[in-house]
């Protein structure tokens, strides 16, 4: 999905620019730059969103916090917890 996004918004600059100058079309540049962020814009949000998981750690059920915190009590013996 990366691969084909860098290849989609490097031929929409290449577009541009083409256009700009044979055509003499200069805001064709501003709006293909605009569609290139918003074609890039969904992939973003969704490595934003399933990367966020990892630090925050979404991905661990009670069971597996469970057995960290008695793994934790046996091997300290920390009242703490």
């Amino acid at each position: 999905m990366h691969v084909l996004v860098n290849i989609l918004t490097s031929l929409l600059a290449i577009i541009a620019l083409l256009a700009e100058n044979l055509m003499g079309w200069g805001w064709l540049d501003p709006a293909m730059r605009i569609a290139g962020a918003l074609v890039i814009s969904p992939w973003a949000y969704r490595l934003m969103r399933d990367t966020s998981k990892i630090p925050l750690d979404r991905n661990d059920n009670s069971e597996t916090i469970a057995q960290i915190i008695f793994n934790y009590r046996g091997r300290f013996r920390s009242p703490v917890l």
